[in-house]
């Protein structure tokens, strides 16, 4: 949904038909769904479903990253919403 947003959007804008209002739903729709992805792959770590774990950092290069930068933001301390 993230890249699929920002495909439309990108489109949109080529078009000349790209309003604020509809660039700020895509904006706020690509990141609820970023949000998601790394909640759905801080939870699978955590049940210790190594097989979904590995399925999901395989999906999409970005996800291991994600997946590393919330794992030191919970080592730090910071509980709460994965943003």
């Amino acid at each position: 949904l993230a890249r699929q947003s920002a495909a439309l959007a990108a489109d949109l804008a080529a078009s000349g038909d790209l309003t604020l209002v509809l660039d700020d739903l895509l904006k706020r729709r690509q990141a609820q769904a970023l949000r998601q992805n790394r909640v759905y792959g801080w939870t699978v770590l955590r049940q210790g479903n190594w097989s979904r774990l590995l399925r999901w950092l395989c999906q999409h290069p970005a996800n291991g990253g994600t997946i590393l930068a919330v794992a030191c933001s919970k080592l730090a301390g910071h509980r709460g919403p994965v943003d």
